[in-house]
């Protein structure tokens, strides 16, 4: 039973992942810009709207791409010099 939530809990966090890198893609990205243009320019939106939201937009997109691909490497280098530390640790335990 505990196997099998563990299971479940791994595939979720898995999809959680994916849907996350999925949002943060530059095609998907692009493509909800372009609608959000649109939909501006649908309800009355001059040009200068469309440039300041197309700017905001993406200002945000970058900064939080940016944030969620260092937090990424940040977690990686601290998993792996975990590893490293227990490696060690094992190691003189032997000894």
């Amino acid at each position: 039973m505990g196997h099998h939530k563990l299971r479940e809990e791994k595939l979720m966090e898995i999809s959680a992942k994916n849907i996350l890198r999925k949002l943060l893609s530059r095609k998907f990205l692009t493509a909800a810009a372009g609608i959000l243009m649109g939909i501006v320019i649908v309800f009355g939106g001059d040009s200068e709207t469309v440039e300041t939201v197309a700017g905001a937009v993406v200002s945000l997109v970058s900064t939080v791409a940016y944030i969620a691909v260092e937090g990424r490497v940040d977690a990686l280098q601290a998993a792996n010099c975990a590893l490293r530390l227990q490696q060690a640790a094992d190691i003189i335990g032997e000894e």
